[in-house]
């Protein structure tokens, strides 16, 4: 199993204050310390900005806290996956109906390791 090389997990979302007008939120490798602004922690693994979209009921619709949680799960997800697979390959071969799945998982962790 290949190993991923970027900043290892796990990953935390930590939500900044928006009454500053951050429009942000960040993924680090601490968790919540208290405070709620970004002050370029050096453990910031990313900053998802929030993108507010009008919505059909003129209400602000806004994706950037689920954004950042997908994000913040890549690595146990990444993990979870690679190790699916490994059993899952133990147990069906390749020409069985289902080694389609095992292909496009494949093709999924290719993607999360830049391959």
């Amino acid at each position: 199993m290949e190993e991923f090389k970027g900043t290892k997990g796990p990953w935390f979302v930590r939500f900044c204050d928006d009454n500053h007008s951050m429009n942000m939120t960040t993924v680090g490798t601490t968790q919540y310390d208290g405070h709620n602004w970004f002050e370029g922690e050096p453990d910031t693994v990313c900053i998802v900005f929030h993108q507010l979209k009008p919505n059909v009921s003129c209400e602000m619709e806004d994706f950037g806290d689920s954004n950042a949680q997908l994000i913040s799960a890549a690595p146990d997800l990444l993990e979870a996956l690679q190790n699916a697979l490994s059993t899952l390959k133990a147990f069906i071969g390749t020409g069985d109906r289902d080694w389609i799945q095992v292909q496009e998982g494949e093709k999924a962790i290719k993607k999360a390791l830049g391959r």
